[in-house]
C-alpha cells in the first residue's frame, strides 16, 4: 500500500509541478557593452527549452577591466539548491581590492516558478522595474592593503549567538590578518558579526546584496567588508555603502508587465505536503 501511494505522489508531483524554462548559455550571450533597460537584447543566441524543471533562472553579470562587458544566462534548475531562493530577485554589487583579479562588478539573479517565466521578453521589464545607482567605487580607499596592519584597528562585535569569532576576548588581535564585518538586515531582524580573519589573508573586498521577495513583497540587505585600515569594519561603513549603492525594485510594475505573475501563491511542495503526510501515516 505504501509503495502504491508513494508512486502516485511522485507521478502527480512530476506532472503538476514541473515547468519548462529557457536555456541560453552565457558563452553565447556575452556583449561588449553595458546592458541597460534601453539596450537589453530581446533575442538571445543558442537558446533551447528545458522541460521538467523545478525553477527558472535569469543571470546577468556586468564586468569591467579592461573592457566593459555584460553577459546573460537563462537556465532551469533541478534539483533544489540551497543558494536558490524561489520567486526572488537578488542584486549584488562587488568591489575587489584588485579589480584586475575579478572583472565581475555587478550581478543580478532572478528566480521564478511559472512556465517559461525566464523568457527573453521579460528581460526588459525586469531591468525597467529596477533602480540601481552604484557608486561603490568611491569606497575603494577602504580596501587598500596595509603591511603594518594592526588587529586592534578592528571592531569586535556580534549579536549572533552562532558566531564563534565576535569578541577580542576570543581572538587575539595580534593574530588578525584583516578586519571583517558581515551584516544582514531583513524586515524582521538585523544580524551583525564583526571580527577579523586570523588563519590567512583572504583579499580585501566589499559587497552589498539586496534580495527582493516577490511573494511577500519584502527586501533584505546584506553588506560585508574585509579590510586593513583603522576602523574600516565599523558599522558606519554600512551607512557609506547604503549611501553609494541605492537599489530598489518595483515588484508590482514588473509583475503587471510580465506573464510571471505569481499564479502559484503556494508552491507545489506545499500543495502536496498533505499527500506526503498521509503516505507517512499509512506506512
Amino acid at each position: 500500500m505504501f509503495i502504491h501511494l508513494f508512486c502516485i505522489f511522485t507521478l502527480l508531483h512530476h506532472v503538476l509541478c514541473d515547468i519548462s524554462c529557457y536555456a541560453c548559455p552565457e558563452i553565447n550571450n556575452t556583449f561588449e557593452y553595458i546592458i541597460t533597460s534601453e539596450n537589453v537584447p530581446t533575442q538571445l543566441n543558442n537558446c533551447s527549452i528545458e522541460t521538467q524543471q523545478l525553477y527558472c533562472l535569469v543571470d546577468i553579470a556586468w564586468k569591467k577591466n579592461p573592457i566593459n562587458e555584460s553577459s546573460i544566462r537563462l537556465a532551469g534548475g533541478v534539483p533544489w539548491r540551497s543558494s536558490i531562493l524561489p520567486n526572488t530577485l537578488e542584486v549584488n554589487a562587488y568591489v575587489p581590492e584588485d579589480p584586475a583579479r575579478s572583472r565581475v562588478k555587478q550581478f543580478l539573479r532572478y528566480s521564478c516558478l511559472t512556465e517559461k517565466c525566464n523568457q527573453p521578453a521579460n528581460l526588459k521589464p525586469l531591468l525597467e522595474s529596477l533602480t540601481w545607482i552604484d557608486k561603490l567605487d568611491e569606497l575603494e580607499y577602504l580596501l587598500e592593503s596595509n603591511e603594518t596592519f594592526n588587529g586592534r584597528w578592528c571592531l569586535f562585535f556580534s549579536n549572533s549567538t552562532g558566531s564563534q569569532q565576535s569578541s577580542s576576548d576570543k581572538v587575539d588581535p595580534a593574530d588578525c590578518k584583516q578586519c571583517v564585518t558581515h551584516v544582514t538586515d531583513t524586515h524582521r531582524i538585523k544580524t551583525v558579526v564583526a571580527s577579523c580573519f586570523t588563519p590567512f589573508f583572504r583579499g580585501n573586498k566589499l559587497s552589498h546584496e539586496v534580495t527582493f521577495d516577490l511573494d511577500d513583497r519584502t527586501r533584505s540587505d546584506t553588506w560585508s567588508i574585509a579590510c586593513q585600515r583603522p576602523d574600516c569594519n565599523s558599522l558606519s561603513t554600512g551607512d557609506q555603502i547604503y549611501e553609494r549603492n541605492k537599489i530598489d525594485f518595483d515588484i508590482n510594475k514588473f509583475l503587471d508587465r510580465t506573464s510571471s505573475a505569481l499564479t502559484r501563491v503556494f508552491s507545489c511542495n506545499l500543495m502536496f505536503f498533505p499527500i506526503l503526510l498521509l503516505i507517512i501515516l499509512n506506512k
